[in-house]
């Protein structure tokens, strides 16, 4: 067999194949180092965040938000930070409506200030639907106090004149709701009222 005296030359083509394959290798490498290097930056900043609540940012209307009753996460964020030992005890309250619940601007008139949360009979927006007053958003006292103190969360469930009792969906929000606030303000389980 005879010996070759020059290299075997390669055809162009081959040599631009393992060129473009060489460069497709680099750019994958790049790719997948930056496909990890955005994964652990995504785990550490979920890392930072957890436990600790995300702010509410104002949106616009949203027939979503129309379709559903309000997340009690969402409902019980307030304007102001929530003061550890603010609230010792919860009463809860029936009122008529009178025109002053409005599924579009929540509570009004004297139920915006004589109360912390209005819970709703279907009568104006969904049954059981919470709607929480700047009371609460800005954690401050109602101004009507004849039964309780300052410390006194006050939830309002509103009933027809015809019904002395609340609805099925309004026992079962406030029980949520109770509960949600009794751990959130940590309110003693006895000062938390049984159903009305």
């Amino acid at each position: 067999m005879a010996k070759l005296d020059h290299p075997v030359s390669l055809s162009p083509w081959v040599v631009i194949c393992r060129e473009a394959e060489m460069l497709n290798q680099g750019r994958l490498l790049k790719a997948i180092l930056l496909l990890m290097v955005a994964m652990t930056a995504g785990a550490l900043i979920l890392l930072a965040l957890e436990g600790k609540p995300v702010r509410r940012v104002p949106m616009g209307y949203s027939l979503l938000s129309q379709s559903r009753l309000n997340s009690f996460d969402i409902d019980l964020q307030t304007e102001v930070g929530l003061e550890l030992g603010r609230w010792r005890d919860i009463k809860v309250y029936f009122e008529s409506n009178n025109g002053r619940l409005s599924s579009r601007f929540g509570p009004t008139g004297t139920l915006a200030i004589s109360y912390h949360f209005v819970i709703s009979n279907g009568s104006t927006g969904k049954d059981g639907q919470i709607y929480p007053t700047n009371r609460w958003r800005s954690q401050l006292p109602c101004l009507n106090t004849s039964s309780g103190s300052e410390r006194t969360l006050r939830v309002c469930l509103i009933r027809d004149t015809t019904r002395s009792k609340q609805t099925d969906n309004q026992g079962s929000q406030l029980d949520i709701l109770q509960g949600k606030l009794v751990k959130l303000c940590r309110i003693n389980r006895k000062n938390s009222p049984k159903k009305p």
